[in-house]
């Protein structure tokens, strides 16, 4: 089964102390599977999904484990920019989503609560968080939809067992999300 955890969020100050990593670590670190000996005493994370985990960046350790050379571990983390920046990630220029990506995280973009993320001048939605994500991060599209991670991070639903019909309207659909992600991007920013 599937599990996602809120965990990573807040800023690691003065402030707010320790407790956004010390979640992370909590849930990302291996843990030891009871009753188990030798090489399978060591089971996978606790979750699939981390909605946030920006703080991910700052344990060398797990950085490393979730991302690294291939990949260790099938853990996705939700970023949601418009929601980070302003309180706590100071712009986007230095939005941790960055570095994640290019540690070999598995990252998909998301738009968190639209009722309380964003202001006027940052609605959140799925397509402002790829906008944001090539205009304001400064990185591309295909920094995101060439990863690994792909749709398939995302969701915990898998095409495999699903009939041949259900597999192609579901190409179709990314296919055609595909092409007004791209058209908003040519929209929105300027190269």
């Amino acid at each position: 089964m599937g599990v996602t955890c809120h965990a990573g969020e807040w800023p690691v100050n003065e402030r707010f102390g320790t407790g956004s990593l010390d979640n992370l670590r909590a849930v990302l670190q291996p843990q030891a599977a009871e009753g188990l000996e030798g090489e399978g005493a060591v089971s996978a994370p606790l979750v699939s999904r981390v909605g946030h985990g920006i703080q991910v960046v700052l344990d060398p350790y797990l950085l490393n484990y979730m991302g690294g050379e291939g990949g260790k571990q099938p853990v996705c983390f939700e970023c949601c920019l418009t929601a980070n920046v302003g309180w706590k990630v100071p712009s986007s220029d230095v939005h941790p989503v960055r570095e994640m990506v290019g540690a070999g995280l598995r990252v998909a973009l998301c738009c968190d609560n639209l009722l309380l993320s964003g202001s006027t001048d940052r609605a959140p939605s799925p397509s402002n968080e790829i906008v944001h994500f090539v205009r304001d991060v400064g990185m591309t599209y295909e920094d995101l939809a060439g990863h690994r991670a792909g749709e398939q991070c995302t969701s915990f639903f898998r095409l495999q067992g699903t009939a041949v019909w259900e597999q192609d309207k579901i190409g179709a659909w990314l296919r055609t999300f595909e092409h007004d992600v791209r058209t908003i991007i040519a929209t929105n920013v300027s190269t």
